[in-house]
């Protein structure tokens, strides 16, 4: 059985330019991208193979470099002890130079995958 409702995203995912950042590690994360251009974020998954015990939060944020300190938004912060995956699909809108961080300590170092789901607006 066709799944049309997955069919019917992949179709706009790929007429929107829709892009996807990959990265993977079992220390710190500490990821940044710098929009290039009018950017909109359009998912984050972070998944890990095993709880951590550790406490520590997992936190999204956006900030301009050229902008003040009262211009930087967190977008998420969720503990992440016993957690092993989180899902984030509120969209956020990035204007170009924006930086979008993903930040968590890992202190169990345990093993992780992150997907950020983007689509650059200025493209088509």
């Amino acid at each position: 059985m066709k799944n049309h409702k997955h069919s019917a995203q992949a179709t706009v995912g790929a007429l929107i330019g829709e892009k996807t950042l990959r990265e993977s590690g079992s220390g710190q994360i500490a990821f940044t991208y710098t929009a290039t251009s009018r950017t909109k974020i359009i998912n984050f998954r972070l998944g890990t193979t095993s709880a951590p015990t550790s406490a520590g939060n997992l936190v999204l944020s956006v900030q301009n470099p050229n902008e003040g300190v009262e211009f930087a938004c967190t977008t998420l912060a969720t503990e992440m002890q016993d957690a092993t995956s989180v899902f984030y699909t509120e969209p956020m809108f990035l204007e170009k130079g924006d930086i979008f961080k993903v930040e968590y300590a890992n202190a169990d170092a345990v093993q992780y995958g992150l997907t950020i789901v983007y689509a650059d607006l200025e493209v088509n």
